[in-house]
């Protein structure tokens, strides 16, 4: 599981931009993985509050 750069123990201060970014690059990673290529991804949300 992945960890946004703006929770938890993290120094960075929260916005969506930063959520959306780190989102985005898990999801590529993931994609680019040679084990995972091929399968179906399941992406789920919840919200931070706000």
């Amino acid at each position: 599981m992945m960890e946004y750069r703006c929770f938890g123990e993290s120094d960075w201060e929260a916005s969506h931009s930063l959520v959306a970014q780190d989102a985005s690059r898990a999801l590529i990673y993931l994609s680019d993985r040679r084990d995972v290529k091929d399968l179906p991804i399941l992406v789920l949300g919840q919200s931070h509050g706000g």
